[in-house]
Order: C-alpha cells, then structure tokens, then sequence
C-alpha cells in the first residue's frame, strides 16, 4: 500500500484512497443490488465509467452471459440477501463488450 493511502494526517486509513488506488476490481453495491461506486481498476477492465454505472442495478449494468455454463447467475446472491447475509456472493459471468 502507498504512503498516501495508508492513513490521512490524524491516523485514520483512507479508505477512499485504498478503494481508488487498488489493482482489484471493485464494485460498491446498496442491498438491492444498485451501484453505487465503481473503482478506476473496474473501470479499464469493463471500458465503463462511473458515471455510467452508478445508479443502475447490477444486473442490468452488467446483464449476466447465457453462454457461460459456470455462472449461477443471480439467484444464489439474491437468496442470499434476502436472509440478511452480509459479503455474500455468487459467481457471476458478464457479458462484457470489448
């Protein structure tokens, strides 16, 4: 981790800088599903841009591939969710456009 990014004058961590700054790609969802940030490394990787992105669901910004045979698709995340599970995911495959 950066200098800059490991805490700000008063010795909290940045976590704006760490979610900016990281190589993962990261996407911030609300509980239903909607973006509500996107990091500069999922950005490149999906040749989106946050103001594309933010404010739409998930699964209609990135609508899931039929032809991927390993994805499961949104079922397993959503039941999730709905039992309150917090950090739950499912694999998912995107189609995404390059």
């Amino acid at each position: 981790m950066s200098t800059a990014a490991q805490s700000s004058p008063n010795g909290v961590l940045d976590f704006e800088t760490v979610f900016n700054q990281s190589a993962d790609l990261v996407l911030i969802l609300d509980p239903g599903f909607k973006i509500v940030a996107q990091n500069a490394a999922h950005a490149a990787a999906t040749l989106s841009t946050e103001r594309a992105l933010v404010g739409k669901n998930l699964f209609e910004a990135f609508p899931e591939n039929p032809d991927h045979s390993g994805a499961e698709g949104l079922a397993p995340a959503a039941r999730l969710a709905a039992q309150g599970a917090e950090n739950a995911r499912s694999r998912y495959t995107a189609a995404v456009p390059l």
